[in-house]
């Protein structure tokens, strides 16, 4: 059942005062009806922004905190989630799946741990990607639920030990064979929600074929996977995918779960142009979606004019980008 969320400001101060928000609007920790997950329980917090943005920062080439030094016009935090990319689901030696960490996310997580706090002490969320990994573990590769139950322990598990707000699915690259398990996914998001259920759980969409690459029908519990996830949000970086959008509106999703994701990597041969990226930003603020995802904020020389048009286009305000404080260069150099 999803959660509904009342974004009533006037409220929000009485309530936030008993189960704590952030000030960005965001659940705070520790209350009993927090621990419901994506529930029929009313969750009142304090008005947030409408929609939210997100980042992805590959730790290969930059480092979390770029997602702190670009800023609304009202001092705000321009991200109001940044994943960390990435970590990954494999198999471990007894052929049960496991979450590993590259040495890019290591490096981050075991030494530069206050870049973590810093986001989240600014109100940014913080998530961690899991990925496939070119072997036979996957989200879409679980047998059974009992192994959707293993997994979720374990991804619990890194959740709790570096402070992190909750985790994005990334179901690609795994070699299961012909990732042909359509259960596996609604099974590790149950498992999942049950074994964290005051965090965030996001899923990056595939787009594949002009529709859902997950398969949309199946329940468990009487949950379909719309409630199960907190957001979704597209990999189609070269337009709007309005037909891909309107597959997951059609099986139970609400506009404020769903969002468009552009490529902001703009060297790379799958970077979102600038005029892509403002039709985006134009069609998710038209349509009442909840998300845009920006993938990556790789030095270009034309970086700062693109994030200045599309977040013109998604608030209708300014950003401030602090001077030199953008790195190039990510945990691994």
């Amino acid at each position: 059942m999803k959660t509904i969320r009342l974004w009533l400001l006037g409220l929000s101060v009485l309530m936030c005062s008993v189960t704590g928000c952030s000030e960005y609007g965001f659940p705070g920790g520790g209350t009993d009806a927090e621990t419901e997950g994506n529930s029929d329980t009313l969750v009142i917090e304090g008005e947030p922004r409408s929609p939210l943005s997100v980042v992805y920062i590959e730790t290969k080439n930059s480092l979390l905190t770029n997602a702190d030094c670009i800023r609304m016009e009202d001092g705000k935090p321009a991200f109001d989630i940044a994943v960390i990319f990435a970590g990954n689901i494999n198999m471990d030696a007894n052929g049960e799946a496991e979450v590993r960490l590259n040495p890019g996310v290591t490096e981050l997580l075991e030494n530069n741990i206050t870049h973590v706090k810093q986001l989240q002490e600014a109100g940014t969320k913080v998530l961690l990607s899991i990925l496939g990994n070119h072997d036979e573990a996957g989200w879409s590769c679980f047998e059974s639920y009992a192994d959707a139950e293993a997994n979720a322990v374990r991804v619990r598990d890194v959740v709790e030990k570096y402070g992190l707000d909750g985790i994005e699915i990334d179901d690609e690259y795994s070699k299961c064979p012909a990732q042909s398990n359509s259960r596996s996914l609604i099974w590790a998001c149950h498992a999942i929600r049950q074994a964290m259920p005051g965090k965030i759980i996001a899923k990056a969409l595939g787009v594949y074929g002009g529709g859902a690459h997950e398969d949309l029908s199946y329940t468990y519990e009487g949950e379909k996977l719309s409630d199960l996830l907190d957001y979704g949000w597209t990999m189609s970086y070269w337009g709007v995918s309005e037909s891909e959008i309107n597959s997951y509106l059609n099986n139970g999703f609400s506009t404020s779960q769903l969002g468009e994701g552009i490529a902001v990597n703009l060297d790379a041969s799958y970077s979102t142009s600038k005029e892509n990226a403002v039709a985006a930003a134009e069609y998710v603020r038209s349509n009442g979606l909840g998300i845009l995802m920006f993938f990556e904020l790789k030095y270009n020389s034309d970086r700062d004019n693109y994030l200045t048009d599309v977040f013109e286009a998604l608030y209708g305000q300014n950003i401030e980008i602090s001077p030199d404080c953008l790195e190039n260069s990510g945990y691994e150099n």
